[in-house]
């Protein structure tokens, strides 16, 4: 048993190839690419979602930073900061 066994990461194109997509595996969490448009439907189910966009984008996803804070997962971005709800901290 891993870590993170059971934990499903939703990684936002590219962010699937992150070092940090990669370091999430490792710890036994199962990262699903997706390359369309974020549905509200696709976060129902992610505990973590992976992007590379940063606050300042992040409606290229496909949802508004509120909707995605409103789904209650964790957002990752790909640089060292992370998100949850209306929590940011940055590593660097």
């Amino acid at each position: 048993m891993r870590l993170l066994d059971g934990t499903r990461v939703l990684a936002w194109q590219d962010a699937s190839e992150s070092p940090l997509a990669r370091f999430l595996r490792d710890l036994g969490a199962a990262v699903e690419r997706l390359d369309t448009p974020l549905r509200a439907q696709d976060l129902a189910t992610a505990d973590i979602l992976l992007e590379h966009l940063g606050l300042t984008r992040i409606e290229e996803t496909g949802l508004s930073r509120a909707r995605i804070e409103a789904a209650n997962v964790i957002s990752l971005f790909c640089t060292g900061t992370f998100r949850w709800r209306n929590i940011a901290v940055s590593s660097g």
